[in-house]
């Protein structure tokens, strides 16, 4: 999978462990990877790498979207679903799936906010609670039948289910080209570093973050 640049994600703190921001990250690197210009191998390699490996979904044959249909990943075989579409309509398929994910975490980010997606990936199970020997934990599991956006958006989901304060200190969702990031010393709610929002920076949104800005650990 081709090398994808990520936003700067701000220190997190928890104990003496390192904290698995796994879903977060993968997360992020669709979003990242679709606006770079992700074709069939990219995105096969990122449901390998960031779905599968780690145990989040198990092995996909298609992905789908509504207005698109339903794509095989694999171009030999031919998806079996009410509407198929072709890999000609994947490009088609993943900015749709990107414009999903930056329209609803947008939302999330409004006032007054809007996270009706968190309870829909919960009550659908994109998202599950369980038990492990460091306490509770929300992680994503997602399956082949969700709508790929869906997938996506049950990585932020977990993370926000167990970091919603960081979430809505950091997060920005640039209006300007769509990119998720979490730099609150250079970003306002609505512009990245590149598209800084004038509306915002008028209004005092801007949020400022003394800590030192480090990866987060990836799983």
């Amino acid at each position: 999978m081709g090398a994808v640049r990520m936003p700067t994600l701000p220190r997190i703190d928890v104990g003496f462990e390192p904290t698995d921001r796994g879903a977060l990250l993968a997360g992020l690197r669709f979003v990242e990877g679709v606006a770079s210009g992700w074709a069939l191998e990219e995105l096969r390699g990122w449901i390998a790498d960031e779905m599968v490996a780690p145990g989040r979904m198990t092995a996909v044959s298609v992905v789908q979207e509504a207005a698109v249909g339903s794509i095989a990943l694999d171009p030999a075989t031919s998806a079996a679903a009410e509407r198929v579409g072709t890999l000609d309509d994947l490009p088609k398929l993943l900015a749709m799936s990107r414009s999903r994910v930056v329209v609803t975490l947008r939302a999330f980010i409004a006032k007054p906010a809007d996270d009706r997606f968190l309870q829909a990936a919960i009550y659908q199970e994109r998202v599950q609670r369980l038990t492990t020997d460091r306490g509770a934990v929300w992680v994503a599991r997602p399956s082949e039948k969700d709508l790929l956006a869906d997938i996506v958006l049950s990585l932020f989901a977990a993370d926000i289910l167990m970091y919603r304060d960081f979430h809505q200190a950091s997060l920005c969702v640039c209006t300007a080209c769509g990119r998720v990031s979490f730099a609150p010393a250079v970003t306002t709610q609505s512009g990245c570093s590149e598209h800084p929002s004038r509306s915002d920076a008028v209004s005092g949104v801007r949020r400022t973050d003394s800590s030192a800005t480090v990866p987060l650990s990836r799983k």
